[in-house]
């Protein structure tokens, strides 16, 4: 019988979180900066000088002084081409609308209006103030380009910085889209702000040559979405606490529909949840695509990991304590993942406890060590089923440091192909699921055979007829595959990430998204 965790959770189909919905503005004014063409002196009210004595301001510091006494509505536009020299500024007012966002971007043709510095604390900052209302909120930034130029990395700035660390009221409602953050100390710092959203962006090659640093780093953040952008080669290599994004003690963080490539690792959640990873892409990283855990006594609740292409990197998924200290995983939905090509293992977890997980219907394709570890901890309704591993696992495809932990985990309904060793449970191996299955009585509707891809070779994970796969898991709250496909098409569900019939190179899914007190739709804004 499959255990299910679904006191909190309800299924839906469509993507929810934080997902921010613009309404077409009525623009109250709009200001033009051009650092080729214009002077501080003109009103700023065209884009090209008029020779009577009026066309765009100059200084970038400007932009940000027009936002601190905008209007709802209103637009500050950087001329596309023109390039600036120093920070950008910081604002700790300007205040927008939900219909009416105020809006920092780009006009004319070219490249991205581009904002450079070599020293400072930041390129452009958005802080909070001690006036109820007055805070920066519904404030929109979009195409321009940050670069830091410093040689010496530790000298540069970061590139964005949205902050309030003692203040009584802080900034919400920021969205930066289409935005290039390249080079800086660290990428990206979001600390106390809520409703923060980074989209269509490129964070590239943010770390510094001594200290710690990040591409991207949220702390204590709530409501925070990165989607569809790029993380490329942030965080020093070679050092266990650099990272392409850190999220610490966050709540209700969306990250979808990412690629996240380079450097040491991928993405590190640390306490706080929910938090959801989904649609992401995550390749070459020196340590783990995805780690999660807490630390010091801590929990991490209802992390949600589907949907998502991990390979090529050392390890996985690492579900596990952080640092010094016991934790708590308490609720996790690992789903609908393709993880092949690494070197350690495809998914690891080693919290101290680890309560309400389900690890189901993943394509787990490994290359080194083994599948899945289950370290020497305490377990609780944990349910491991329908997920297909196949591949080299020198230590075993699943893995249980404590054999007596097994009954604590509803094992059972997946599908295992290897030369190397099927199940390792505490100190005995087994080399085939019969042999297993002797000592104990999980496995019961387990198979070994061929999962019989539809083209291994090209990475292409999906199932072909008359895969060994089709029809024989069990059910399940999952109602789509990851390609989107409703589960099951046949009498039931496929086992693997793959439903048949999704196709050789399917669209994603809308994955379920959990959080506190029930699913959201994806029309929620808050």
């Amino acid at each position: 019988m499959l255990l299910r965790y679904t006191s909190r959770w309800t299924l839906h189909l469509a993507v929810a979180m934080t997902i921010v919905c613009f309404a077409a503005p009525s623009f109250a004014a709009t200001y033009y900066i051009s650092s080729s063409l214009g002077n501080d002196s003109w009103a700023g009210t065209l884009p090209e000088p008029n020779g009577q004595g009026n066309g765009p301001k100059r200084s970038v510091g400007t932009a940000l002084a027009l936002v601190k006494v905008a209007s709802p509505g209103d637009q500050i536009l950087l001329r596309r081409g023109d390039v600036w020299t120093g920070a950008m500024g910081s604002i700790d007012t300007g205040v927008g609308s939900p219909s009416n966002w105020i809006v920092v971007g780009a006009y004319g043709t070219g490249a991205l209006p581009k904002i450079t510095a070599n020293s400072g604390n930041y390129i452009i900052q958005v802080r909070g103030n001690n006036t109820i209302g007055s805070v920066p909120q519904y404030v929109r930034f979009s195409d321009l380009d940050f670069e830091c130029t410093n040689p010496d990395r530790d000298l540069n700035p970061v590139g964005v910085n949205v902050i309030e660390t003692y203040r009584t009221y802080t900034p919400h409602h920021i969205t930066f889209d289409n935005i290039n953050v390249n080079g800086c100390f660290m990428g990206v710092v979001v600390q106390f702000s809520d409703y923060v959203m980074f989209e269509n962006s490129l964070v590239k090659e943010n770390y510094g040559g001594g200290g710690h640093s990040q591409g991207i780093f949220i702390h204590d953040a709530n409501y925070f979405t990165l989607r569809n952008s790029e993380l490329d080669t942030n965080g020093k290599p070679g050092i266990g606490f650099d990272h392409n994004i850190y999220i610490s003690q966050s709540a209700n963080v969306l990250l979808e529909g990412n690629t996240i490539h380079g450097q040491f690792s991928g993405i590190k959640i640390r306490k706080g949840g929910p938090v959801t990873i989904t649609g992401n892409t995550i390749y070459d990283q020196e340590f783990s695509s995805i780690t999660a855990g807490a630390d010091a006594e801590k929990t991490l609740s209802d992390i949600t990991i589907t949907g998502n292409v991990l390979y090529g990197s050392a390890r996985g998924i690492n579900l596990k304590s952080q640092s010094a200290g016991d934790s708590t995983i308490d609720g996790a939905i690992v789903a609908n993942n393709v993880i092949y090509g690494h070197s350690q293992y495809g998914i690891r977890v080693g919290a101290t406890d680890f309560f309400n997980a389900s690890i189901i219907h993943n394509t787990i394709v490994p290359n080194g060590k083994q599948g899945v570890i289950f370290e020497d901890r305490i377990y609780r309704n944990v349910v491991v089923s329908n997920n297909i591993f196949s591949g080299t696992a020198t230590m075993g495809m699943f893995y249980v440091s404590n054999a007596g932990d097994l009954q604590d985990i509803d094992l059972d309904s997946n599908l295992y192909f290897t030369n190397g060793m099927v199940i390792n449970a505490g100190t005995t191996e087994y080399s085939s699921l019969d042999a297993f299955r002797s000592d104990h009585s999980e496995e019961s509707r387990g198979i070994e055979a061929d999962p019989g891809f539809a083209n291994a070779s090209a990475m292409n994970y999906s199932l072909a007829g008359g895969s060994s796969a089709i029809d024989a898991g069990q059910a399940t709250f999952l109602t789509v595959d990851f390609s989107g496909t409703f589960r099951p098409q046949g009498v039931a569900p496929d086992i693997g990430a793959y439903e048949m019939g999704s196709g050789s190179q399917p669209a994603r899914p809308a994955p379920p998204i959990l959080l506190r007190g029930g699913w959201v739709s994806s029309a929620s804004s808050e």
